[in-house]
């Protein structure tokens, strides 16, 4: 509701559009008026006013989730100070719209996936000299009975051995059939939030002059599915957008007309995965995740307890940018021998200071593998061996422990895994940037003198 009109420029642009292509598209927003005009706005769709799915009706599912609510408001009128300014009501006007989405909406998933026999490694089903053999399994020849290359038969009973790994991820992955012997069906539901905000202030300096300013900001998240018919994980998106404008519009004379217009456009985001997603990857990576917020002596407790070669220390404010940098942590671990693997930190949602000493941190902890190694606790991935080794934490330590950790670590056998961790700015919000800059120059100073860390320098107090 708070567009006044918009056109859309497909072919035969003017100079004005540059050298873009694809289509243009114009937006005029609403100013307010010399009346106070604004409204209250209401969209719904629902899953009670649907009929369900013949897919899903047939395998005995629900309907598919649908839930879609479009809500906000409008108001715009006069900037007035009663028996002050604008009096008449013709200089100054303002315009604010807010708007909120919520928008939940299952897809239809109809897979065709393993048998529960295929899925121990028995073929039979597709064996038609056996009393196993289904019709409903090898239709349209979805499966054959496998050959054995050492021999060039068949397995014996049409049964391969299962590598225990293969299993693990088959089992962690790959949804049973629900729907006969050999198709997985459902619609879950994809999450997606949104909220645009408007504010627009127009001032005439007479009628023939007119400036504007406003700013448009939207920020939301959504839930996708990868690519495929199996939802064996979610990608999360995240994003924020500033649009600052301002505009002076001034009618020189009948045939003249200066526009000058002036934008600034800030964008964040892209794909977060959420550490509970690697929670699940001790069944197929060797890896036991111990979030943060624990004292020393709680996570090193948790490595003491873990049954997985690898375990991995990550903060519990902490967010994977990159669905695969676990993988890719232990692959660079496992390839090149190391004991001890971090990555770099990003805070996209923080100031340019923020996202300035944060970078400072990723530039110490690359030049630290030339002398001695310096880790983020945010990310640490550790050969489980080696972490008790060295003692674990420092349980006495009041600051800084993992870092008084890394210095342990052989700088051969310490490596920073490409990619980066998303934190927030809570940090120097609680410090102060000053502060917390200084705090991390002594402790770079500092590497040799472990006292250093068993003093408090108030990081974890509030200011």
């Amino acid at each position: 509701d708070s567009l006044e009109e918009f056109s859309i420029l497909t072919n035969n642009y003017s100079a004005e559009y540059g050298k873009s292509g694809g289509a243009n598209i114009e937006v005029v927003t609403k100013s307010g008026t010399n009346k106070f005009h604004g409204d209250l706005f209401e969209f719904v769709r629902n899953d009670v006013f649907d009929a369900n799915d013949w897919f899903l009706n047939q395998a005995g599912q629900p309907r598919e989730p649908l839930k879609r609510n479009d809500w906000g408001f409008t108001l715009g009128g006069p900037v007035v100070i009663p028996g002050h300014y604008n009096t008449e009501r013709n200089k100054t006007f303002f315009f604010v719209s807010e708007e909120w989405r919520s928008h939940r909406e299952g897809t239809v998933i109809n897979q065709v996936v393993p048998s529960l026999r295929e899925r121990q490694g028995d073929f039979s089903e597709c064996d038609q000299a056996s009393p196993n053999f289904n019709p409903a399994v090898s239709v349209n020849g979805l499966c054959v009975v496998p050959i054995n290359p050492s021999t060039s038969a068949p397995y014996a009973n049409d049964t391969v051995p299962v590598d225990p790994t293969a299993a693990a991820l088959l089992n962690a992955l790959i949804p049973l059939p629900n729907a006969g012997a050999t198709v997985y069906r459902k619609a879950p539901s994809l999450a997606t939030d949104f909220r645009e905000d408007m504010f627009k202030v127009d001032h005439n300096f007479n009628a023939s002059h007119r400036i504007s300013a406003g700013l448009f900001y939207s920020t939301g998240a959504d839930t996708t599915g990868l690519i495929g018919n199996i939802d064996w994980v979610d990608r999360r998106f995240q994003w924020k957008q500033f649009n600052y404008n301002a505009e002076d519009t001034w009618i020189v004379s009948p045939n003249k007309i200066n526009i000058f217009h002036l934008e600034y456009l800030r964008d964040f985001g892209g794909r977060i995965n959420t550490p509970e997603i690697a929670l699940g990857f001790a069944k197929w990576l060797d890896v036991q995740v111990i979030a943060g917020g624990l004292p020393a002596v709680g996570r090193n407790d948790g490595a003491r307890r873990a049954r997985t070669p690898y375990v991995l220390f990550i903060d519990a404010d902490i967010e994977l940018a990159d669905g695969s940098l676990v993988r890719r942590a232990v692959e660079l671990m496992k390839r090149r021998n190391l004991h001890c693997v971090t990555t770099n930190i990003s805070c996209p949602e923080g100031s340019t200071w923020d996202q300035v000493l944060y970078s400072g941190n990723n530039v110490m902890q690359h030049l630290s593998r030339l002398y001695k190694p310096f880790s983020t606790g945010m990310f640490m991935l550790f050969d489980r061996e080696r972490f008790l080794e060295l003692g674990g934490f420092h349980e006495q330590a009041l600051y800084a422990e993992d870092y008084l950790l890394s210095q342990k670590v052989a700088r051969r056998r310490f490596g920073i895994v490409r990619g980066h961790v998303v934190t927030t700015n809570r940090r120097f919000k609680k410090m102060g940037h000053f502060r917390l800059a200084r705090l991390f120059l002594n402790t770079a100073l500092h590497t040799h003198s472990e006292g250093f860390y068993l003093r408090d320098h108030k990081y974890w107090h509030s200011t």
